[in-house]
């Protein structure tokens, strides 16, 4: 599937959404400014800036309430001698659920992104994805969310060096979710989720295709501080245990993550 195809496509929907329902639901554009300092940058199981810290700033838009929405990310890695590895990963997505207030209420995400490496020609290395993620907000009286990611991604270019070594794939991620912690009056949300990932590498990272298998599992504990209004503080801590030596050659990496969202 060509990256201009599937691109002209949402964004045509986009348009004819947002244009017919801007008018009934919201007229104006509404979004989060979010930037996030980590200690290490971790995606999908990879170090991305083997053990370095990055700043990633992004950039996310809601279409006027149409349930499409628009991200823009830029990642910078705080030392030297990463920058063909620094990316923006741009994605469309809807978002919107079924049923809702019932029980089965079923929360989706379905969506597009590509992967431009900054420092690297486009038909050699970028990526592209297609994606779903599926959540049951209400399904468990206690509170545990369960989720559902399935991700396909595949080079932008088929003679590209991602294709060399095989980077396209699928990866299938499941996740659970619990808010029901608090520190004092200060709420905590815990997450955990587990990967198979099906041959997905991000090149250059990967020099050799990776193994299909279960990947690794994160598990972590995040809150938010309302700093004043629309602006809020969101750190984070996350521990992964690895599995498979083609995506992470070290079996734990333990990291903190500190955002800062600004919402308009």
């Amino acid at each position: 599937m060509k990256k201009g195809t599937v691109l002209a496509i949402l964004v045509v929907l986009m348009g004819i959404t947002a244009v017919g329902s801007a008018e009934e639901m919201n007229n104006e554009l509404h979004g989060t400014f979010q930037v996030d300092t980590m200690t290490k940058y971790m995606w999908r199981g990879f170090d991305r800036y083997d053990d370095h810290g990055a700043v990633n700033t992004t950039v996310n838009l809601d279409l006027y309430g149409t349930g499409f929405g628009l991200s823009v990310m830029y990642s910078q890695p705080l030392s030297s001698g990463y920058e063909n590895l620094k990316w923006i990963p741009t994605t469309l997505y809807y978002h919107n659920n079924v049923m809702e207030g019932e029980s089965s209420q079923i929360d989706y995400t379905v969506g597009y992104a590509y992967y431009n490496f900054l420092d690297n020609s486009r038909k050699s290395i970028d990526l592209q994805e297609l994606f779903a993620s599926f959540s049951l907000p209400n399904i468990c009286p206690m509170g545990v969310v369960p989720s559902y990611t399935i991700v396909r991604m595949w080079p932008s270019n088929s003679g590209s060096t991602a294709s060399a070594i095989e980077a396209g794939g699928w990866i299938h991620v499941f996740g659970l979710g619990y808010d029901g912690l608090t520190l004092g009056e200060q709420p905590i949300h815990l997450l955990a989720d587990i990967t198979y990932n099906d041959g997905t590498g991000i090149s250059p990272t990967i020099t050799t295709p990776v193994e299909h298998d279960w990947s690794h599992m994160v598990i972590g504990a995040e809150t938010t501080f309302e700093l004043c209004e629309n602006l809020s503080f969101k750190p984070g801590v996350y521990f992964q245990r690895a599995w498979e030596s083609t995506v992470n050659t070290e079996s734990d990496e333990l990291w903190a993550v500190g955002s800062l969202i600004y919402s308009f």
